[in-house]
């Protein structure tokens, strides 16, 4: 699932050094005493690089080998389900909208 953009608190911004937290409360299934999560891809940025984007998803349009060991295409694949569409530019060009 992609999250975000989500804005930094405003004492955060400007720090040389800022820490992230990340709280995960959901737990289902037979997952055992702790939910396993994996958390990757994030980028904390000032803006969003609207054309450098555009270049990175470009290059994988409408691949199909998008899988972990290549970081599903650079990332182009935002939904993660092996091939970079319109559902993963949708996904894209909502990021810009929200952009600041």
């Amino acid at each position: 699932e992609i999250l975000g953009p989500i804005a930094l608190p405003a004492e955060a911004l400007e720090q040389p050094y800022v820490q992230l937290l990340w709280r995960y409360y959901h737990v289902d299934g037979d997952s055992g005493a702790r939910a396993q999560l994996r958390l990757d891809d994030i980028v904390v940025a000032g803006q969003i690089e609207v054309l450098e984007n555009l270049s990175v998803f470009a290059q994988w349009w409408l691949n199909a080998g998008c899988e972990a060991g290549n970081q599903y295409c650079d990332g182009a694949d935002l939904n993660r389900d092996g091939r970079v569409d319109l559902v993963d530019f949708a996904a894209l060009a909502r990021q810009w909208i929200a952009a600041p």
